[in-house]
């Protein structure tokens, strides 16, 4: 009977090591695959994040490139504002009224600075680019917001920039000088330069904010 028992027991002891090997085999092949599996999202979201800062970057130089643009568009339009107010404050009540085509006193060609209506074409290549790629599925609402705004905020600008091409199109030959003067006010020192001063200061301050979510990573979700 106590043989039977030791040999039982020797048993037992072996079975039990034949268990726990392979339980630890089995816990070492599980690790194993869970390492691998963690190794590789990791590997793959570093790539995400990579591509991701890289298109934010993009983003931002389109940015500044358009703030260049205003920049000038800017400049040009005070010039223009002076100049206007130079020639209208020599023009009497019947010049405004006058059609503008007979008007021997004004011409808005003849402003020293004048080349055109010197509104600019935004870019927004990257942008769309950065939306059809998926990269904002990458972002959190709040960086989603401080690249969206900016761009609405351009379209607008465009809207105001393609009526104000199309009003000096449609003059005519009942066109009075007041309307020319009041186009050129819009474009020189209200609707059109204010939209331009708004735009550029937004696209500076969310520019500075884009960057610094660069360096900290504050831009993932």
């Amino acid at each position: 009977m106590k043989k039977m028992k030791k040999r039982f027991s020797e048993r037992l002891k072996r079975n039990s090591k034949y268990i726990v090997k392979y339980i630890l085999e089995l816990v070492i092949v599980a690790f194993g695959v869970f390492l691998g599996i963690y190794i590789g999202e990791r590997n793959n979201q570093q790539k995400t994040d990579t591509n991701t800062k890289n298109a934010i970057f993009q983003i931002v130089s389109e940015l500044s490139q358009n703030a260049n643009k205003l920049e000038y568009a800017i400049g040009y339009h005070e010039r223009i504002a002076i100049e206007l107010d130079s020639v209208t404050g020599l023009l009497e009540q019947t010049d405004y009224n006058s059609i503008y085509f007979n008007n021997k006193k004004f011409n808005h060609n003849d402003l020293p600075s004048w080349v055109g209506v010197g509104t600019v074409r935004l870019s927004k290549t990257i942008y769309e680019s950065a939306k059809i790629g998926g990269v904002f599925q990458e972002l959190n609402i709040s960086t989603i917001n401080l690249i969206a705004s900016i761009y609405e905020y351009q379209d607008t600008y465009e809207e105001f920039s393609k009526s104000t091409i199309n009003k000096m199109l449609e003059m005519d030959s009942k066109t009075k000088t007041s309307d020319v003067i009041q186009l050129l006010n819009r474009l020189s020192k209200y609707d059109i330069v204010s939209i331009e001063k708004g735009l550029l200061n937004k696209i500076k301050s969310n520019v500075g904010e884009l960057k610094k979510s660069i360096d900290d990573m504050s831009f993932k979700k």
